[in-house]
């Protein structure tokens, strides 16, 4: 009991907040963007700065649309980063298999999974740092009084862009700590079957949904160039983002395709072998050994086809749907752009 009450208490924030809720990664999304950004409308509409703008399509001020954003940000980060977490516990199943050769593999996994790192808090405070300093030029503070500093509008954005940037520092160290797991469970608890490729397929599945978080940060910060609110800044996290999906998806996988690749090739040696006895078995004339070169072909044919990389038809086709969570926000603006201004004529 002693045990489980500290892995509990050593839990992600993620997984602590969505369990909390029990309101699943959409659910819980919402929950997280309604309180977040109602947080900031209450503030906004009771002390400014200004909701409304008349003159866009929207009719949102550039203020309001960025706290918009940042508040998307927060609902789809938590939520997608709680939904990659539990990959290997809803995959325990595959994973456990795919992972026998080494007992403690899974449970490697399984604790990544569950327990949050130091190396994830260090990188969140370490994100905050220069999200202050990001935030000083971005809200002006140089050059306005300090009683408008305190103004609560301007103190969301003090404390939602830092966090923001410590999210996104956290974000990519979780990432790479669990690739690295990954990489080394595979090594020592992956054996490829190549009469059972499917086995590696779990793989394929965990890294997608890691894939997913970045691919979807990606899209809700591309929103910030709607309305003119983003930046350099924007850009660069932007790019982060996309190549943090890559990275996500290829670079555990490229472990368990060397581990693929070296099963074939000791396999395919081993059937030479056997197929060389053969050949001077049905050479002699020997009819049981002619069926038995045949056999050895047939299979030698089955080893190459198999296939080198551990994903699915479904996986491949969800990534290459993935890859359009980015371009997708914008022209889906652009179009809602265009209709709100032809209904407003």
């Amino acid at each position: 009991m002693n045990e489980e009450k500290a892995s509990r208490e050593r839990r992600p924030f993620e997984t602590w907040l969505f369990e909390t809720l029990r309101l699943g990664p959409i659910g819980g999304a919402a929950a997280i963007l309604f309180v977040i950004y109602g947080l900031y409308l209450v503030m906004a509409a009771l002390w400014g700065p200004s909701l409304i703008d008349p003159g866009t399509a929207y009719r949102l001020s550039v203020p309001a649309w960025a706290a918009l954003i940042l508040s998307l940000i927060f609902s789809v980060a938590l939520s997608t980063m709680y939904y990659a977490r539990r990959a290997p516990i809803d995959e325990r199943e595959a994973l456990r298999e795919a992972l026998s050769a080494d007992p403690d593999a899974y449970a490697a996994v399984r604790r990544d999974a569950t327990e949050a790192s130091r190396a994830e808090r260090v990188a969140f405070w370490a994100g905050v740092l220069p999200g202050l300093a990001m935030a000083y030029p971005t809200l002006d503070y140089g050059s306005i009084p300090w009683r408008e500093m305190i103004e609560p509008g301007r103190l969301w954005f003090t404390i939602a862009i830092p966090a923001s940037i410590g999210l996104l520092f956290r974000a990519i160290i979780g990432s790479l700590l669990s690739d690295r797991l990954l990489n080394r469970v595979v090594r020592s608890g992956y054996r490829h079957d190549p009469l059972a490729p499917e086995r590696s397929f779990v793989f394929g599945r965990i890294a997608l949904r890691g894939a997913l978080t970045w691919f979807l940060i990606a899209g809700v910060i591309v929103l910030f160039f709607v309305r003119g609110a983003g930046g350099l800044g924007a850009l660069f996290t932007v790019s982060i983002s996309v190549l943090g999906a890559l990275s996500a998806l290829l670079f555990p996988l490229a472990a368990v395709r060397r581990q693929i690749r070296a099963a074939k090739e000791a396999e395919l040696d081993k059937l030479h072998a056997a197929m060389r006895d053969a050949r001077r078995g049905a050479l002699d004339g020997d009819a049981g050994e002619a069926q038995r070169l045949g056999g050895l072909a047939a299979y030698e044919q089955t080893v190459r086809t198999s296939p080198d990389w551990p994903v699915s038809a479904p996986v491949t086709t969800r990534f290459f749907l993935y890859i359009l969570i980015p371009i997708v926000p914008w022209f889906g603006s652009a179009m809602a752009e265009r209709i709100v201004m032809e209904m407003a004529r």
